[in-house]
């Protein structure tokens, strides 16, 4: 009996303390689901915290690669704008180049074309340089009483001396038998000079010699031809570059001689 009550003294006590464990347990349990709720909920604000972290970082970062892309930009464009700068100024001197160019084309051009007429003006003159004159000499007849006129054309070169050619002609040879030179083709003329239409007429004394008719025909032969000339009004005669009272003796011949001088009788 006793044993009995023992035994249920403790079956009763075993449950009593399955009661106050599994309480126990249930207390704990609830406590436990409390705390994996507010780890729950603090893993949570955690992971909410990171992700504002990653997301202002990467907001950062993606600023950050904003202000290099817009560098890079801001490069990219200066650098274009540098090379168009470069592109324009090797334009710019492309085109003065071309204009130099086409200015030195130019002035080939003009400097030939200046060259041309420079040359045609230059024939143009030589041609009239030498161009025929005509010209008047004056021979004695076959009886030395009168001198004859004859027309005859010359041709100059650019540096030859109408005058001193007219000179000369009168001692070259007729192509008339009839007619004689009226200055021999042994006198030598040092120069002849015209100073105010007053042609200056020097004569070498050497081989100058001869009778009165031949001092006369050699005198209006000289003064006839020389004044038929536009640029002749007068002749005064030199010997040997000084002023002479005469060049043969007969007749003085100091003074200047016009047209209205001559003292011969002329055939033309």
């Amino acid at each position: 009996m006793f044993l009995e009550l023992f035994r249920g003294a403790i079956m009763k006590k075993k449950v009593i303390i399955g009661l106050l464990s599994a309480t126990l347990l249930f207390t704990l349990a609830g406590c436990g689901e409390d705390t994996t709720g507010d780890v729950s909920e603090e893993t949570k604000d955690n992971s909410v915290t990171e992700e504002q972290v990653e997301i202002e970082n990467e907001t950062e970062v993606g600023n950050e690669q904003e202000v290099v892309d817009s560098e890079q930009e801001v490069e990219s464009e200066e650098k274009i704008e540098d090379e168009k700068e470069i592109e324009d100024e090797v334009e710019d001197q492309d085109i003065k180049e071309e204009e130099n160019e086409y200015e030195t084309d130019e002035n080939i051009e003009e400097e030939k074309v200046n060259k041309d007429n420079e040359n045609k003006v230059n024939e143009e003159i030589e041609e009239s340089e030498n161009t025929l004159h005509t010209i008047k000499v004056y021979f004695s007849d076959d009886q030395a009483e009168n001198l004859v006129e004859k027309e005859i054309d010359i041709k100059l070169d650019k540096d030859d001396n109408l005058e001193e050619k007219v000179i000369e002609s009168l001692k070259v040879k007729p192509e008339d038998e009839n007619v004689y030179n009226a200055v021999e083709e042994d006198i030598k003329f040092n120069s002849v000079k015209v100073e105010d239409k007053i042609a200056m007429v020097d004569v070498s004394s050497k081989n100058l010699n001869g009778g009165s008719t031949q001092e006369l025909f050699f005198v209006d032969s000289i003064v006839s031809a020389l004044t038929y000339l536009d640029s002749v009004d007068g002749v005064k005669f030199l010997v040997d570059g000084e002023d002479a009272e005469t060049l043969m003796g007969h007749m003085e011949v100091s003074h200047v001689f016009t047209k209205d001088d001559v003292g011969s009788n002329i055939i033309k």
